[in-house]
């Protein structure tokens, strides 16, 4: 929702190299995303996969994953109901809804700006309480 394909570049960017052990994987459905037409390199592509197959599959990766961001939308919803622990950004009035929407109470970071500072959402993920930084 309105964060731009190449501040989405940009953040995948920054957040290789801060988190460099961490395979990204892209999430969503070919219509509705600006990676249908493949995700940046190194990225692990779960949009554009058969549709009988997608939902499954994302649902299977997010109850594996560390975390899940990304600007409020339905399938950040998704990501808490799998439990995932999440950083969202939106705007300020949709902050209490996002948190009432939340059955499994799944860890959340909610960031009050539909257009937030690449720095500030990743200060947020630093403020999710897990560890991240595990070298095998």
């Amino acid at each position: 929702k309105n964060f731009g394909k190449q501040n989405y570049i940009d953040l995948v960017n920054n957040l290789k190299q801060k988190f460099p052990n961490l395979l990204i994987a892209m999430l969503g459905e070919p219509e509705g995303s600006y990676f249908s037409e493949g995700v940046p390199e190194g990225c692990l592509d779960l949009i554009n996969i058969k549709n009988k197959d997608r939902m499954n599959d994302q649902l299977f990766i997010l109850q594996h994953s560390l975390f899940a961001l990304g600007s409020i939308s339905g399938a950040m919803l998704v990501a808490l109901g799998a439990g995932c622990p999440s950083l969202i950004w939106g705007f300020a009035d949709a902050k209490i809804p996002t948190e009432q929407n939340n059955p499994l109470s799944t860890q959340l970071y909610y960031i009050d700006d539909m257009q937030p500072d690449i720095s500030k959402i990743i200060d947020g993920i630093q403020k999710l309480n897990f560890f991240i930084f595990i070298r095998l």
